[in-house]
């Protein structure tokens, strides 16, 4: 799990770089404008490495989840669709390798019925009150991006399996 977080972290370092060099002041913009982000994924880490209960993994995850729709999000209001796309990118990454497992190592440990699985049910409906809403943004605001269209149907996987995870 923090292998992942600090992949996650690490593509955000060298997100949106163009093949070629960057000028200093491009370096330092985009830097700026990463560094939220950087920030979310490093608390997260840290936050999830101490945390032994797998749902409250799921939950720190989806925190950052939500801070990276957010910025998704600012992309999409700013037709920068690269972007958006890219961060989408590293947001299904999140949930496939973040939330989702964690939900189905919760969901294999607790018994239906219980109070626990309520627990369960109310993190699985967290991410995806962060996932559905944001599928929304992207189609509205990128009516017919290739790049953004192959993200969605991403997305729209994540949901899936996001949902399934916390089936019995």
């Amino acid at each position: 799990m923090v292998t992942m977080v600090l992949g996650v972290l690490a593509a955000w370092a060298g997100a949106q770089a163009p093949p070629r060099r960057m000028a200093p002041a491009d370096q330092v913009k985009l830097l700026h404008r990463n560094r939220t982000l950087y920030q979310a994924a490093v608390k997260s880490g840290l936050e999830v490495t101490s945390q032994f209960d797998p749902l409250e993994r799921a939950h720190s995850t989806t925190l950052l989840a939500r801070q990276l729709s957010d910025e998704i999000k600012s992309a999409a209001k700013e037709q920068d669709s690269d972007r958006a796309a890219e961060l989408c990118r590293h947001l299904v990454r999140l949930v496939d390798q973040g939330v989702t497992p964690n939900l189905s190592q919760a969901r294999s440990r607790i018994p239906a019925g219980s109070e626990a699985e309520r627990l369960l049910l109310q993190r699985r409906d967290e991410v995806l009150e962060v996932l559905k809403p944001l599928e929304e943004t992207l189609r509205n605001q990128f009516k017919s991006s290739k790049e953004v269209d192959a993200v969605l149907r991403e997305l729209s996987a994540g949901r899936a399996k996001v949902e399934s995870s916390a089936k019995k």
